[in-house]
Formats: C-alpha cells, sequence, structure tokens
C-alpha cells in the first residue's frame, strides 16, 4: 500500500511561528521513518485565502490533484504537545476515515471534540452569557448549536472507562488526518461558514448526512494551541510561556 499525505495547512493570517515549524518538522520525519515500508510520501499544502473555509478547500484540491490518499489538517497554531506520540501515525492507525486529536480552543469553551445534540443548545461565550448572532435572512437571534464541546474533565472520565479511542459528533479540524476518498465522495463544496459554527463542522455535517461517517478522536494525541509568540493553551486550557517548551 502507498501512502501519499499531503499535510495541508490553511493560512487566513499572519505567518507562522518558529514554534510550529520546529515541532512538526520532526513528527513529518519520524513519520516517515515510521512509515517508510509503506512507500509513504509526506508532502505540505500551505493553501492562503483570506477565508479558512477556502483555505481548506484550495489546498484539498490541490492535493487531490496531485494523488493523496490522505489529507492530514493542520492548523498554523497548533504544535504537539510535549510527550505525545507521533500525531501522524497515531491517527492513520485508527483506518478509520476521520480522525482526530485534541486540543484546546482559543473561546476557551472547551476541547475542539464537539457531542452531537438531537436537539439545539444555547451557544453560550466564556463568560457563560448567550451569544447572539446574524443569520442568513439578516436577523440577529439567540445562537443554539447542535456540537457543544467537550471539557478536558469528561475525557479524563471517558478514558478510563473505555480507552483512548473516542467516536465523537464533531471535531475542530486544527489536527486531523482524513481519508481523501471522503472528499472525492462529497459533493462541493466542502466546507462553508456557517452564521453559529465553522467551517469544518460544515464539512462534518455533510460527511455525516452523505456518507454516515463521523470522527473518531484519539485522546492520547493531544496538541497545544500557540497564543501569539509568548503563550500557548495546553489541552487541558491553562495557558504555558513558550520558554517552558
Amino acid at each position: 500500500m502507498d501512502l501519499r499525505i499531503a499535510v495541508v495547512i490553511p493560512v487566513s493570517r499572519s505567518p507562522m511561528s518558529y514554534v510550529f515549524f520546529d515541532r512538526w518538522h520532526a513528527v513529518f520525519e519520524e513519520a516517515r521513518a515510521m512509515l517508510a515500508s509503506y512507500g509513504v510520501r509526506i508532502w505540505t499544502v500551505h493553501a492562503k485565502h483570506y477565508s479558512v473555509g477556502m483555505a481548506r478547500e484550495l489546498g484539498v484540491q490541490n492535493a487531490l490533484d496531485a494523488g493523496a490518499t490522505h489529507i492530514f489538517f493542520l492548523d498554523d497554531d497548533i504544535i504537539p504537545a510535549p510527550n505525545t506520540p507521533n500525531p501522524l501515525v497515531m491517527l492513520l492507525s485508527i483506518f478509520t476515515p476521520i480522525a482526530c486529536g485534541i486540543y484546546y480552543e482559543k473561546n476557551l469553551r472547551g476541547l475542539n471534540i464537539h457531542k452531537f445534540m438531537e436537539e439545539g443548545t444555547p451557544l453560550l461565550d466564556k463568560d457563560g452569557k448567550p451569544v447572539r448572532v446574524k443569520y442568513l435572512d439578516g436577523k440577529e437571534r439567540a445562537a443554539v448549536t447542535f456540537y457543544p464541546n467537550y471539557t478536558p474533565q469528561e475525557v479524563d472520565e471517558w478514558m478510563r472507562k473505555y480507552g483512548v479511542l473516542m467516536p465523537v459528533g464533531g471535531c475542530g479540524l486544527g489536527m486531523a488526518l482524513i481519508d481523501a476518498r471522503v472528499f472525492q465522495e462529497l459533493p462541493k463544496p466542502w466546507f462553508h461558514m456557517n452564521p453559529v459554527f465553522g467551517e469544518d463542522l460544515y464539512f462534518l455535517t455533510k460527511a455525516r448526512t452523505y456518507l454516515k461517517v463521523r470522527p473518531i478522536a484519539h485522546l492520547g494525541v493531544r496538541g497545544w494551541h500557540i497564543l501569539g509568540s509568548t503563550f500557548v493553551l495546553d489541552w487541558n486550557g491553562n495557558v504555558i510561556p513558550h520558554a517552558s517548551l
């Protein structure tokens, strides 16, 4: 089996930090060595656009045109947590169409992995107040989401009961591996901004609707979220200075 993995990095803002490049270069070199017997090819696609959704769309199309068997989405503000196993190899080992690692979101609502609710729940900001958004009809209303975040405490409990692989309703795609056949079988657009949730949950809703596919989170693959040039958020939501990395 030949593995052709395109690392798609959607860029919609300032250039990536040195911390990002330093950490991920080592990850990809290790992955090449570990997967050498599979004829692995790993290359990077920097997709830049003012819209992160369009950057993802363009990056995936570029990867598919180049013959990718897998897309490894990587946001330019996510780095692997210290001592985490190789994210690329671990997500590939799940053998599932959509797999993701976990990290704490910058909005401080919780982790990038989400439950799926049959009934919508109010979307709250970091202070616990209802979020109001302008919908497509131009009217402003209280936001309702079907994708509330998991918290680290919930994940710890889940791991004690079941282990490291957790089916989730949705996930942020800052560190996620997707089989290229998912994109080949889904109609475009793959990514679109929703007034309540982002382009990643739009894509995952589409995958669940058309293909009956849901993501699996590997709870041992953990990332830290870069907060500018000085700090990062660890997977528990604690602010850690770069100097301690």
